[in-house]
C-alpha cells in the first residue's frame, strides 16, 4: 500500500523535580519581614500589581513561613546566584537562569502550586526591592518581569512539527504519539534540580498533499484572551 505524507504537531510541557539533597543554607544577613514589606509598600509604584500585595498580605499572616522561605533563598542565592554577592547583573534575561528565576523553579519541583509560587515570587520582588534601596544588591527586576518568569515556570510549553508517513490517519496518530513519547528528555539544571520535557499528546494530524515549494504543511487556529499572549 502506497504511504501518505502527514505533518503532526506534538505537545510537550516542561516539568521540574526539585534536588532532594539541596544543602542546608546558611542564614545571610537579609532584612526582616516587617522591613521587606513597609519598604516595597512605601514604594507606592506596585499599587497596580495585584498579586504582589496579595502575596504580601499573605506572608503578613505566616510570618515565620516567610522568614524560613527568606533564609532558603539567601543560602540559594550564596551557592548558585551571584545576585546577593552584588555581582553586576544588567538586566532579568541576564539571570533567567539563575537565582530569582531556578529558585522559583526549585520551588516548583517541590510542588508548590500556583497560588503558592505566586506567593513565593511577591515576597522574593519585595526582598530584591528592600536589598536595592539598602545598597545590599545593585539590581531589581520589574514586577512584570518577576510575572513573566511565574507564568513561564507554569506553563511554558513547546510544539514541536515532524513528517511522518503512514497508511492512513489513524496509523499517522499512532506513530505520533510512539515518536512523541520517544522524544522526551530531561536534564540536571545548574542547581541539581532535574528539568524534563514530558510528551503531553498529538494536538494534530493533517496530511500533506501537495510538496511544492511554498505549500502550506500545516495550520491550526491560536485563540487568545489578549494579543500579547501569543507572544
Amino acid at each position: 500500500m502506497r504511504k501518505l505524507r502527514f505533518a503532526a504537531c506534538l505537545l510537550f510541557q516542561r516539568r521540574y523535580k526539585a534536588n532532594e539533597n539541596c544543602p542546608e543554607p546558611r542564614r545571610l544577613n537579609v532584612p526582616s519581614l516587617a522591613n521587606v514589606i513597609s519598604t516595597t509598600v512605601s514604594q507606592g509604584k506596585w499599587h497596580r500589581r495585584f498579586w504582589i500585595e496579595r502575596a504580601l498580605r499573605h506572608w503578613e499572616q505566616h510570618p515565620d513561613e516567610a522568614e524560613l522561605l527568606f533564609t532558603h533563598y539567601a543560602g540559594f542565592a550564596e551557592r548558585y546566584g551571584g545576585i546577593l554577592k552584588n555581582e553586576e547583573v544588567k538586566s532579568w534575561q541576564d539571570v533567567e537562569e539563575h537565582t530569582p528565576h531556578g529558585f522559583l523553579a526549585h520551588l516548583a519541583g517541590q510542588g508548590f502550586n500556583k497560588r503558592s509560587l505566586w506567593n513565593a515570587a511577591g515576597l522574593l520582588f519585595a526582598l530584591h526591592v528592600a536589598l536595592a534601596l539598602d545598597a545590599q544588591i545593585a539590581w531589581k527586576p520589574e514586577p512584570t518581569e518577576w510575572g513573566r518568569s511565574v507564568r513561564e515556570l507554569l506553563h511554558l510549553s513547546e510544539e514541536r512539527f515532524v513528517l511522518i508517513e503512514a497508511s492512513d490517519e489513524i496509523e499517522a496518530l499512532l506513530e505520533a504519539e510512539r515518536i512523541g513519547k520517544g522524544q522526551e528528555f530531561s536534564y540536571e539544571n545548574p542547581y541539581g534540580d532535574v528539568v524534563l520535557w514530558k510528551f503531553v499528546k498529538v494536538v494534530d494530524v493533517q496530511e500533506i498533499v501537495r510538496t511544492e515549494k511554498g505549500t502550506e504543511i500545516f495550520a491550526r487556529p491560536i485563540i487568545s484572551r489578549r494579543q500579547g499572549d501569543i507572544i
